[in-house]
């Protein structure tokens, strides 16, 4: 296996370690408050769950600044073992201040290994716009294969091993680690060392900055589903929404795959096209799917005593809809691939200001999802989710092709 084999190996199982930690943590809170044992408000969850986007704006930036002077291997691999670390936190106890602790060691674990991970493709990618649109697909089809594996494992784990299902997923970290440290990187890819220049960077930041509002909303859409979608589905049932309650873990998980599967499938597609369709082009395609979707799902949620020809018919206009929503994320991190190869000294500490927004998105999404989750259960979730997808669309559509830079050190625009 090649190095960027490996690299999206091992990417996979830490995404699918968090993915699993992450869910089990909400099979385990809706568990016990459908029992009567342990009740929790989703907004008090959705707080101490926002502990691991703290950890991740906070670490990313230092992360990728250390990558640039000190090569990209060491933060990589601090990674999974961040994670391994988060794991006895959750499986030990029910009161939230542990649930905050370990998601915390995780944000850490996504914060200080993403910035060199995609350090490491734009490096590999170079100059060439079409290779860079489909190592950056790779890239984020791995990371949602991964957040797909994690989500199922969960769920068919905790209904089988219930606690010991965390050991099994600090067994994932270790092997994401051993994958990784498998990766050939060469100091020369970091190759910033003396050549770091703050004018540059704040040039790179500039361009980076056009997409941040956009960047920042679609992953507060993200966070808000993957710290709330699990909890709202197995709690309590409510009779008025069909997506509310009455779900079983394993019935989650499949739901969950399949709807991750639809995604890389889409990211996949969209991989083999961006260099044709264009980066921004590409991204308000894809924000045209997630309006269809946010339309269709809240329709669906609504289907509780409607005929099942009307809710096979939603599913697959959701369906539709995911698939042209998919193209968002490969084309804003090729959009960034491209920022960061005018600047390719600075290129880690650029990667490492994606980490942080979207750490900022996704922190957003999970606080301000408790909160609407609490106010109309996935009803809420929809609402939200619209409003955010309003706020992207008016971001990229002030964004030009002509606004990726090319490999010119001076940063100055290239047209896509």
């Amino acid at each position: 296996m090649d190095s960027l084999g490996l690299l999206f190996v091992g990417a996979y199982l830490l995404r699918l370690a968090a993915a699993a930690a992450g869910t089990l943590i909400n099979l385990k809170f809706g568990a016990l408050d459908a029992s009567g044992v342990h009740h929790i408000k989703a907004s008090s969850l959705g707080l101490a769950i926002a502990g691991f986007y703290v950890a991740e704006l906070l670490s990313a930036p230092l992360a990728g600044t250390l990558s640039d002077f000190w090569g990209r291997r060491r933060p990589m691999l601090l990674g999974p073992l961040f994670g391994i670390v988060a794991i006895p936190f959750v499986g030990l106890s029910n009161a939230l201040i542990w649930v905050f602790a370990a998601k915390l060691c995780q944000g850490l674990s996504a914060g200080i290994s993403t910035p060199p991970l995609l350090s490491v493709l734009a490096d590999a990618a170079g100059e060439d716009h079409a290779r860079r649109g489909r190592v950056m697909a790779f890239f984020e089809a791995a990371t949602i294969l991964g957040l797909a594996s994690g989500v199922v494992a969960a769920g068919f784990l905790w209904d089988l091993l219930h606690l010991w299902a965390f050991a099994l997923v600090a067994g994932l970290y270790v092997l994401s680690l051993a994958a990784l440290a498998a990766v050939p990187v060469s100091r020369g890819a970091a190759s910033g060392a003396g050549h770091w220049q703050l004018n540059d960077l704040v040039r790179g930041l500039r361009h980076i900055l056009s997409l941040a509002p956009a960047w920042v909303a679609v992953n507060a859409i993200v966070g808000l589903w993957l710290s709330h979608a699990a909890f709202q589905m197995t709690r309590r049932k409510d009779p008025t929404q069909l997506l509310v309650g009455g779900f079983t873990g394993s019935e989650f998980g499949l739901a969950a795959a399949a709807v991750l599967l639809l995604f890389v499938a889409g990211v996949v597609i969209w991989g083999q096209v961006l260099g044709r369709v264009g980066s921004v082009r590409a991204m308000r395609i894809g924000l045209g799917g997630l309006g269809l979707m946010a339309v269709s799902l809240f329709l669906l949620n609504h289907s509780v005593h409607g005929p099942q020809s009307r809710v096979i018919l939603l599913l697959v206009v959701s369906a539709v809809g995911l698939l042209v929503m998919s193209g968002f994320t490969p084309a804003a991190l090729s959009y960034l691939g491209a920022i960061s190869q005018g600047f390719q000294a600075e290129r880690g500490t650029i990667m490492g200001i994606y980490s942080v927004l979207l750490g900022i998105g996704q922190l957003i999404g999970s606080s301000l999802g408790g909160v609407f989750a609490d106010w109309r259960g996935i009803d809420g979730l929809i609402i939200l989710s619209a409003i955010l997808g309003v706020i992207a669309a008016g971001a990229v559509s002030r964004l030009r092709e002509a606004a990726e830079p090319g490999p010119a050190r001076a940063g100055q625009p290239v047209p896509d």
